[in-house]
């Protein structure tokens, strides 16, 4: 019961956490795009 709790608890936070920094999924992807950028790469993008 304590496990299925705590994962309860922890996607629920996850979910909330995402909505809190992300208002669509469009900008969640943006944000990966960039993560998985190298720096070289964006450097000569500009």
């Amino acid at each position: 019961m304590n496990l299925i709790l705590a994962i309860l608890t922890s996607l629920i936070t996850a979910f909330l956490l995402f909505r809190l920094l992300f208002e669509t999924m469009d900008e969640f992807l943006e944000c990966l795009r960039f993560w998985f950028t190298p720096d070289i790469i964006s450097w000569l993008r500009g």
